[in-house]
């Protein structure tokens, strides 16, 4: 039995859009002004998109990226994240809704840059960490990008229990032992709108530890048209 509905029964039903403008932010906010941009012939925004993000390569802020699903937000994603993470300036956190799209990015960080230098959250169980400080011991410097579920991120314990738990305040030590020693954050925030329900009130202050050490936030969100 087919279920799927015929597209004639959408026609003329509305499409809600959720526009983000700099009204949306009070008097503590510093925003410009947004850019739009438009697809390309064949639908896709990356051309556009991404002589706008290098522009702002050196400039320390918070961007949001709100658009449609397939227009190539997340190519641009992976391309900045590319661009940061060959500067030896940069580590790159790269944050998403789902486990399986941790492994899709791994596929498509492989295809650009040494797969090596990506690690994967879910291979944590894996690393051993000791007690006191070695030269053995796991090194968030060894890789340029870190990719986990924003679940992971923020600290959300339902995710990681007993040892494993604490195996994730240790690898989050190294991340911010890393920055001490000189690196800079990139954090980009993929799919953002399917990930809304993990910033609890419990949880967010969990990012306090990065202080100081963020250049940029990417927020990427999209839209079904």
């Amino acid at each position: 039995m087919n279920n799927t509905l015929p597209n004639s029964y959408f026609e003329d039903y509305p499409i809600e859009f959720k526009q983000i403008n700099p009204s949306d932010f009070n008097e503590h906010y510093n925003v410009d002004e947004k850019i739009q941009i438009s697809p390309n012939d064949e639908g896709y925004i990356s051309d556009s998109l991404m002589p706008i993000l290098e522009a702002g390569y050196e400039v320390q802020n918070t961007i949001v990226i709100n658009a449609g699903v397939g227009q190539g937000k997340s190519k641009s994603v992976i391309d900045l994240a590319v661009k940061y993470a060959n500067d030896d300036n940069y580590l790159v956190i790269v944050a998403v809704p789902f486990n399986n799209l941790i492994h899709q990015y791994i596929e498509d960080f492989s295809n650009h840059t040494d797969k090596d230098k990506v690690f994967n959250i879910q291979e944590l169980p894996l690393i051993k960490f000791s007690r006191e400080e070695n030269n053995s011991d796991f090194n968030a410097n060894d890789y340029n990008i870190h990719i986990m579920t924003v679940n992971a991120l923020l600290g959300n314990g339902g995710e990681w229990q007993g040892l494993q738990a604490k195996k994730r305040i240790k690898y989050f030590e190294k991340l911010v032992s890393a920055c001490r020693d000189g690196k800079q954050l990139v954090i980009i925030f993929d799919e953002i709108h399917d990930s809304i329900y993990n910033f609890k009130e419990e949880n967010i202050f969990n990012l306090w530890k990065f202080q100081g050490f963020v250049h940029k936030d990417n927020y990427s969100k999209c839209y079904i048209q």
